[in-house]
């Protein structure tokens, strides 16, 4: 019985349940074996000591002290994921040139949220509305997009090293997909308006689909493709300017030229319309030259011209002036009018769109339109 109480107790690991369960026998008594009770009661104090030992292991079975709890503390380190003032110090301009285009770029921008501000407060006026105010919207924010990524495309700002997927993101996300294509996508959406009104004479809007499942699927193939190019890390850092891979670049270039093709077909087909209001010209030329930059820009990479400061602002700030010329000269006459001759200025505006039309396509369904039937075009 002595065996199995001292088995059950543990008592080789305990020397104080050995002195407990052993009385001394220093003084000449005689050992006093337990009863079988009390073995009984030891084992089931073991069993409870063993079960909470498998389920917190590293609790100490009797209440720590101050100083063991001090000897297992460890020190908490928290890492650092992104350290926004450095990368944000690393970035920022130095050069004046590069200073100059990020402020001019930045100021341009707040001008068009205020502009934005106006067309859509005013968005029943028919001269704002015959600029289709979502689509001059989405317009600025593409444009936005577009020299906001030219700045890290361009070099303006620096790229830490470890940032390459900001490399992918600002080349085809940025300067390609939302940028320069949903740029020129919307361009083309006006171009399209045209043709449907002028030489398809429609005589009532026809939209088959929401304008912006009309864009979406418009910018789809470039959507797919920077995809890919993403996922295949298409770009690299090189010093602290982004670079596309050159089988990435000249993929892009050839898919931006299929919507350039599609833009200049249909810059074709309206070269005959009257452009009283419609902008058609300024639309044209906006897009033309549009082109002519992005393909310059993306073929001058890894070039002397690209690798010159004077030579990337060269690009960046043509890319500036087409962005908002092509806003604010339609528009500032728009904004001055609506303030100063409201009412005058939009008989106008209608009575020149319908002697426009008339112009086109004399017929007699043309000519029973009323003014309000005309403003569903506009």
């Amino acid at each position: 019985v002595l065996i199995a109480a001292c088995a059950a107790l543990k008592i080789d690991n305990d020397p104080a349940l050995l002195d407990q369960a052993i009385p001394s026998v220093s003084n000449g008594a005689e050992p006093i074996a337990p009863s079988i009770k009390e073995v009984e009661l030891a084992k089931e104090s073991a069993e409870r000591t063993d079960i909470s030992e498998e389920i917190n292991p590293i609790a100490p079975s009797k209440k720590p002290t101050a100083t063991s709890i001090k000897e297992v503390e460890l020190p908490i380190h928290i890492p650092v994921v992104f350290d926004l003032a450095g990368f944000l110090q690393y970035a920022a301009p130095k050069k004046p040139t590069d200073i100059a285009l990020t402020s001019a770029i930045g100021l341009v921008i707040l001008s068009f949220l205020g502009a934005n501000l106006f067309i859509v407060i005013h968005r029943e006026y028919l001269p704002l509305k015959g600029r289709l105010v979502d689509i001059t919207v989405a317009s600025t924010v593409a444009g936005s997009i577009w020299m906001a990524s030219s700045l890290v495309v361009n070099g303006h700002v620096g790229v830490p090293t470890g940032s390459e997927t900001l490399c992918d993101v600002a080349i085809f996300w940025g300067d390609l997909v939302f940028g320069f294509v949903l740029w020129l996508v919307l361009l083309n959406y006006r171009m399209v308006r045209l043709y449907m009104v002028f030489v398809q004479e429609r005589t009532a809007p026809v939209n088959l689909l929401p304008k912006i499942v009309q864009v979406a699927g418009a910018l789809l193939p470039a959507m797919i493709f920077s995809i890919i190019a993403t996922s295949s890390k298409g770009s690299t850092l090189v010093g602290s300017t982004c670079k596309a891979h050159d089988v990435w670049k000249y993929t892009g270039l050839g898919l931006a030229s299929a919507y350039m093709l599609s833009f200049l077909v249909f810059a074709f087909l309206l070269r005959h319309i009257p452009d009283s209001f419609n902008e058609y010209r300024a639309t044209t030329a906006t897009g033309l030259v549009s082109m002519v930059v992005f393909t310059l820009m993306t073929a001058a990479e890894y070039t002397p011209f690209d690798s010159n400061e004077w030579g990337r602002s060269a690009f960046t700030l043509l890319m500036l002036l087409v962005v908002s010329l092509y806003f604010w000269v339609p528009l500032l006459p728009v904004i001055y009018n609506c303030v100063t001759n409201h009412d005058g200025y939009e008989a106008e505006y209608m009575s020149i769109v319908k002697q426009n039309w008339m112009q086109m396509s004399p017929s007699l369904e043309r000519k029973q339109l009323t003014v309000g039937d005309y403003s569903n075009f506009v």
